[in-house]
């Protein structure tokens, strides 16, 4: 009877731990890119790379935000400027910018980075830098894709509502994006 109720236990923990393995749940978003930056934007943040169009509201799938100079306090991390940080929109929230990532520690001027974010409905989105995670996953829920299919690089597309935003200084190269739907 101890046998059966220890291989029952050790069957619940190992299928807990296939349950919570990200191979069953792979990512429907995957963006990957190099990027090394010259200076920070004088304004609250620039933008290497996002999915989205310029618009007076929001149309971002997703974005990846580098905050400036003139950051504020936009962010609960001490000391906003020079962190990555990846924002986007939900179906269920498509009138809200959600966070889609933690946010990083400060990035150094002319370093080159290997940036890569992970996305799944089931367990959110995870950033990391030259391969380490930062923080947690962060949010969940389908992501709103039906507002564009435009992947951006180094454009200002932010025209809405916030501080102003200055263009990205730097180089973004060796690019990967990869979408489900």
């Amino acid at each position: 009877m101890k046998t059966g109720i220890n291989l029952l236990c050790m069957i619940l923990v190992i299928a807990t731990c296939l349950a919570c393995c990200t191979d069953l749940n792979p990512p429907e978003h995957r963006v990957s890119f190099r990027m090394r930056i010259h200076s920070f934007a004088p304004q609250a943040a620039s933008i290497p790379i996002s999915r989205g169009d310029p618009s007076p509201g929001s149309l971002w799938v997703w974005v990846f935000v580098l905050y400036g100079q003139n950051s504020g306090p936009v962010d609960p991390s001490p000391g906003p400027v020079g962190r990555l940080k990846v924002y986007g929109t939900s179906l269920s929230r498509p009138q809200d910018i959600i966070n889609l990532s933690d946010t990083s520690g400060p990035l150094d001027i002319d370093r080159e980075y290997r940036v890569r974010w992970e996305y799944s409905a089931a367990l959110g989105g995870q950033l990391f830098i030259d391969d380490r995670p930062i923080g947690g996953r962060v949010g969940g829920g389908p992501l709103a894709t039906h507002l564009s299919g435009t992947v951006r690089l180094k454009e200002q597309i932010y025209t809405g509502r916030g501080r102003p935003h200055s263009d990205f200084d730097g180089d973004v190269w060796d690019i990967s994006v990869y979408s489900a739907y």
